[in-house]
């Protein structure tokens, strides 16, 4: 036999024969999955409701040794109660309006490429995460296919992650007779394990007032690890890269000049320091991160520490890829491996900015390091 696939306009077959006739009962030849787009899809809807049959064909993908229907169902959020009025267009935040999409994955090759390879564990049970992880390559592939077609009018569409594209619901596993061997009913991402009765303490909030009332809310460090944070929980890790680089400079950049103005240098003469040079057009081009430390250190021997030829090879390596468009896979392992290395080098530079200030003749530097 050969696999079959239905699309817009036609039917494909995959030219490979092979036998599913004497399939063990246990390999998976149909897999079906359900999810949430964030955005709203503009194609026909394809997947039946009691209301409609919708037999509107779906969307042919090919992924590697596997391939997929991929049906779709807009959603538009009828309520009015909160906001006065009800969505019938494009919802780039997708709340008000988004699409439900249905796929159904098939390999080319039951035989020797079974389902079973991408979705099972290693003791053999089959894992929803994943069945999520697979399904997700084919809706990245659809929708940069998307966005390609529509060119820049839906540049706007989010990152597509497991996390995004939750709560995926209603996912089965069928084999070659049809009958269900696996099943899950909901596997969603979203919650932060934060109840929301969990309001802020009464100091908390004290400092919440006192600090929208400052005259200036200083975009710290924080800000940029905050991002970081939240691009690693959504799937996202080439952002959380791009973010947690960014905070490391800040950080790095605004320990120095605090260090300078705790032994009442000026700022002026501060900024000279971190001058390397000026722009024809009055703009300043700063030193690098490790000659800024130098400035305050004396040396740069922390270059030659482990946590340093460890950031090397990860955090800076895989932003360095991302900045000179060389093509890097980011998965949760290098997040991981992002996260250590910002965490051991930044403590390495602590400790030297520690004893900078001692040589200084400050008793408390810890005061003055925001780590």
């Amino acid at each position: 036999m050969k696999t079959t696939l239905q699309g817009i306009n036609d039917t494909f077959t995959h030219p490979e024969e092979h036998d599913s006739t004497s399939l063990p009962k246990d390999v998976v030849t149909e897999l079906i999955v359900h999810g949430k787009l964030p955005f709203v899809i503009l194609l026909p809807d394809s997947i039946p409701t009691k209301e409609n049959e919708n037999k509107n064909p779906p969307l042919a993908i090919s992924h590697g040794n596997f391939c997929a229907e991929l049906r779709f169902l807009k959603k538009i959020n009828q309520d009015q109660s909160n906001w006065g009025m009800t969505f019938a267009i494009e919802d780039m935040a997708g709340d008000r309006t988004y699409s439900i999409f249905q796929l159904r994955i098939l390999s080319n090759n039951n035989q020797t490429s079974p389902l079973n390879t991408k979705i099972q564990k290693d003791d053999g049970s089959i894992d929803h995460v994943l069945v999520a992880e697979l399904s997700k390559d084919f809706i990245y592939k659809f929708c940069e296919a998307y966005k390609g077609v529509n060119k820049p009018e839906k540049d706007w569409i989010p990152e597509i992650t497991v996390m995004s594209l939750c709560p995926w619901h209603k996912m089965t596993a069928n084999n070659i007779d049809g009958k269900q061997i696996w099943a899950c009913g909901t596997y969603d991402l979203r919650g932060t394990g934060i109840g929301i009765g969990n309001n802020l303490s009464k100091d908390k909030s004290d400092l919440l007032q006192a600090s929208c009332l400052r005259v200036f809310v200083e975009d710290t460090p924080t800000t940029y690890m905050q991002l970081a944070n939240r691009y690693k929980h959504n799937g996202d890790y080439k952002s959380q890269c791009v973010y947690l680089s960014a905070c490391f400079e800040h950080w790095i950049f605004r320990e120095v000049r605090q260090f300078f103005m705790n032994i009442n240098v000026s700022e002026n003469e501060t900024e000279n320091k971190l001058t390397k040079r000026v722009t024809p057009n009055g703009l300043p081009v700063y030193i690098s991160r490790e000659q800024a430390l130098k400035l305050i250190i004396g040396n740069k021997n922390f270059v030659n520490t482990k946590e340093y030829k460890y950031y090397e090879n990860t955090l800076k390596y895989y932003r360095d890829s991302i900045s000179h468009a060389k093509k890097v896979n980011l998965t949760a392992v290098e997040s991981e491996e992002m996260g250590k290395a910002f965490s051991g080098l930044s403590n390495v530079i602590a400790t030297e900015i520690k004893l900078a200030y001692k040589k200084h003749g400050v008793s408390n530097p810890q005061q003055y390091i925001s780590k």
